[in-house]
């Protein structure tokens, strides 16, 4: 049996898939496989890839032409939003980096205009 490990930067994190198997080729293809498909949906939905379809989504407040995978994730976000009723919410990502970035220190009228970009039930999906 042979054990083989590879890690990548991917999402803003370090992941790493360790494969036990007796065919080391068979192993190696297996783990380039799933790291490709990472890197596919790193295309999709990561936030630290400027061109990723949710950073385009994200700054500009619109995506033309999204894929399958996207507004199927963006449908089931909504739904677990509306199941826990917004303490869940996949809008809150502004709120996020004005909290870090002020690192505690928070403006209430700044606070007040963030938290208005922060709202689930203003999401539209169109089209698909």
């Amino acid at each position: 049996m042979f054990s083989i490990r590879k890690s990548t930067f991917s999402m803003g994190t370090i992941v790493t898939i360790t494969l036990v198997h007796e065919d080391i080729g068979y192993a190696k293809r297996i783990i380039d496989e799933a790291f490709s498909e990472l890197k596919r949906i790193e295309r999709i939905m990561s936030i630290y890839d400027e061109e990723s379809e949710v950073n385009k989504l994200n700054k500009e407040g619109f995506l033309e032409h999204a894929s399958d995978e996207l507004i199927y994730i963006l449908k089931e976000a909504i739904r677990i939003s509306k199941l826990t009723r917004g303490v869940y919410d996949v809008t809150i990502l502004p709120l996020i980096e004005y909290i870090v970035r002020k690192r505690g220190e928070l403006d209430e009228e700044e606070l007040e205009r963030i938290l208005e970009l922060v709202d689930y039930s203003l999401i539209e999906i169109s089209g698909k």
